[in-house]
C-alpha cells in the first residue's frame, strides 16, 4: 500500500513540473524577471555552452564583451528555431543561476532566444493566434531551413523593451482597472507585448473581453 503511495506521490510531484515547465513565458515576464537582456552574436560552441559577444545591453550589466551561457536543451515539448551556430544573432533574455554559477536562457519552450537577421527581429509568441499585430515572416535560409516568426525592426523591439520597463507600474495598473483593453501604444513591439499579456488568460480577462480588443492592423 505504502509503495502505491509513493507512486502516486511522485506521478503528480511530476506533473506538476511538467505543466509548470509548459507554461508559455511571454516577454512582459521576460522583461521583469530576467539579470540581462542583449542583442548578441554566437562566436563559440563549447560544449553544453555558447560564448555569446555582446552587441547592445538593454537591460542589466555586464562589464565583459563576451559571457558563456548554458545551453537550451530540446525536450519533448521545447525547441530551439534551429541548432545552434556560430555567427547566429539574437536577442537573449538571461538569468543568473547562483547554485550552479552559470547564465541560463529563459522559458521552458526557449523564448528567451529570438533570432535577428539583418536588424530584424523574428518573434513567436505561444499567444500568437490572437495577439500579432503585425504580418508573419518567414525566412528561407541558405541551408534550406526556415525560420517563422513575426517581424519588428530591432531598434524598435529594444526601445519597446525599454519602454516596458520605463512603464512598467503604469501599465499594470491599466490592468488593474481593465484600460488596458483600450491601450494601444505606437510602438509595435511594446503594442505586442501588452497584446500578449491580454492573451494570457492567467491575467483575468474573458474570451469576450479579449474579442472586443482589436489586435491586428
Amino acid at each position: 500500500m505504502m509503495e502505491k503511495i509513493m507512486i502516486l506521490f511522485f506521478f503528480i510531484l511530476s506533473s506538476t513540473s511538467t505543466s509548470a515547465e509548459l507554461e508559455p513565458t511571454t516577454v512582459s515576464e521576460m522583461i521583469e524577471k530576467s539579470d540581462l537582456i542583449f542583442h548578441g552574436k554566437i562566436t563559440k560552441i563549447i560544449d553544453d555552452n555558447i560564448e555569446v559577444t555582446i552587441i547592445k545591453t538593454v537591460k542589466g550589466k555586464f562589464f565583459k564583451k563576451k559571457i558563456k551561457i548554458k545551453q537550451f536543451q530540446n525536450w519533448l515539448c521545447g525547441f530551439r528555431y534551429q541548432p545552434y551556430e556560430v555567427g547566429q544573432q539574437e536577442l537573449f533574455f538571461i538569468q543568473r543561476d547562483s547554485k550552479e554559477n552559470i547564465w541560463k536562457i529563459m522559458g521552458g519552450g526557449d523564448e528567451g532566444e529570438i533570432p535577428i537577421i539583418n536588424n530584424v527581429l523574428y518573434f513567436k509568441s505561444a499567444f500568437s493566434y490572437c495577439s500579432q499585430p503585425t504580418g508573419n515572416g518567414i525566412l528561407k535560409l541558405k541551408n534550406g531551413e526556415k525560420i517563422y516568426g513575426f517581424t519588428f525592426d530591432l531598434k524598435e523591439a529594444k526601445k519597446g523593451i525599454s519602454l516596458y520597463l520605463q512603464k512598467e507600474k503604469e501599465i499594470k495598473a491599466k490592468f488593474l482597472d481593465q484600460s488596458i483593453l483600450d491601450y494601444y501604444p505606437k510602438n509595435k513591439f511594446l503594442l505586442e507585448i501588452i497584446n500578449e499579456m491580454i492573451c494570457d488568460y492567467s491575467r483575468g480577462f474573458t474570451e469576450e473581453e479579449i474579442a472586443k480588443r482589436k489586435f491586428r492592423e
